[in-house]
């Protein structure tokens, strides 16, 4: 959710303010945005579940 909330700020479309409060956000623009991470393999759909992609970073041995 991070990835998609930084991605709404980014593009103008929620504040910090609107985040940290959960006002003011639009569903529509929230779809954009996962549809726009899935693109970028931030984010996968799997049996119709929304879910971050795993990073190296984040890989436990």
């Amino acid at each position: 959710m991070n990835a998609v909330l930084t991605e709404l700020n980014k593009l103008g479309k929620a504040s910090a303010e609107s985040i940290s409060k959960g006002l003011n956000i639009d569903l529509n623009d929230v779809i954009d945005t996962l549809w726009k991470l899935k693109n970028q393999g931030v984010v996968t759909v799997k049996n119709d579940i929304w879910q971050a992609v795993a990073r190296e970073v984040d890989k436990k041995p």
